[in-house]
């Protein structure tokens, strides 16, 4: 007597597509988190939980541009820590750290409308020096930026795919070279927007820290 094994349901493409990126999201963060159990140097901070969602859902929109992920977060932490540090605890600086943040953001060209909850995070927590609250969130910030990096060339090179069906492994890999290559200068620019940033809040700390008696 045979027995007929029941056959599993067929998912649609679309709910196994957003069913991959919802677990790379988590993995993502997962990551993160276990590198806060680990070590001191990383802040899990909750705007990174919409970064990865447009990170995974909007890997072509200008939000997740690996720089505007690395220079939005970084300054609207220092706006926030700014005005946490000269403003004070006020119901009227919540509003205002935002809107400088923005402001910043758009000025500069590093939109990513995550990093507009920095500001509040960073008032709503006990007063903190600038490298301890900017150190962690731009390492993050940089590991999030590398993934955004990596997930836009797969899905650049799925789209490409078709086209390239003749395409031999070192070509692929060539190709990918080439792309990373020339991309090299935002991962330059990145690297130099942190350690200035981090430079000059340090700079800062520590004036204040010897003007107050």
């Amino acid at each position: 007597m045979s027995i007929k094994i029941p056959k599993l349901p067929h998912l649609p493409k679309k709910l196994l597509r957003n069913l991959g990126i919802c677990s790379a999201g988590a993995a993502t963060i997962s990551i993160l988190a276990l590198l806060v159990e680990q070590s001191t140097l990383i802040l899990l901070i909750p705007p990174f939980g919409a970064t990865c969602f447009i990170i995974f859902f909007l890997p072509q929109s200008p939000f997740a541009n690996p720089s505007s992920i690395i220079g939005s977060h970084l300054l609207t932490t220092s706006i926030g820590l700014l005005c946490q540090t000269q403003l004070g605890d006020h119901w009227w600086v919540y509003g205002l750290s935002v809107g400088l943040a923005m402001l910043g953001m758009q000025l500069t060209k590093t939109m990513h409308p995550p990093a507009a909850g920095n500001p509040l995070f960073i008032l709503m927590q006990a007063p903190s020096t600038w490298p301890a609250a900017l150190v962690p969130i731009g390492l993050c910030s940089l590991l999030l930026a590398l993934t955004s990096y990596t997930y836009r060339q797969i899905i650049l090179y799925r789209l490409q795919r078709p086209r390239q069906r003749q395409s031999t492994l070192v070509q692929v890999k060539l190709q990918l070279f080439m792309v990373y290559a020339a991309h090299l200068r935002y991962s330059l620019h990145s690297t130099a927007l942190i350690s200035g940033i981090i430079a000059v809040s340090s700079l800062y700390f520590i004036n204040v820290h010897h003007i107050r008696p």
